[in-house]
């Protein structure tokens, strides 16, 4: 089994690649870009995964306000894609989020059924 991890060489990525050894194949930049679709279409085709752990991000939370689009690109059109290239070949995601996404207003831990209110860009 083949397991995809994108991120290249960050800390989330490295560790699941030390983790998962000859299983896990690593993609990152330059070469898997989310702002370049078809390669990350080529990675996927390449890898044939049967599962996908997406661990790359726009992880400026301060420059996501000024750089919007970048932000989206990364954090939410990259792992559409992923999502729709696994659903096509069947393959199982998980797509690592942030706590960014909820507002921090409900006094108890979140969990992924509950309502997501982001305050800025970052969370989005």
């Amino acid at each position: 089994m083949t397991i995809l991890v994108t991120g290249g060489v960050g800390q989330l990525a490295t560790a699941l690649a030390a983790a998962g050894g000859e299983r896990v194949r690593r993609v990152g930049r330059p070469g898997f870009e989310f702002d370049r679709p078809e390669s990350v279409e080529a990675a996927f085709r390449a890898a044939s995964p049967a599962v996908v752990v997406n661990a790359a991000a726009y992880t400026g939370v301060d420059a996501a306000e000024t750089d919007a689009e970048a932000a989206f690109r990364a954090n939410r059109d990259g792992p559409a894609l992923l999502a729709r290239l696994c659903a096509a070949s069947g393959a199982r995601l998980v797509h690592v989020s942030t706590d960014y996404v909820f507002d921090g207003l409900k006094g108890a831990p979140y969990d992924e059924a509950d309502p997501t209110s982001p305050q800025g860009v970052y969370g989005a």
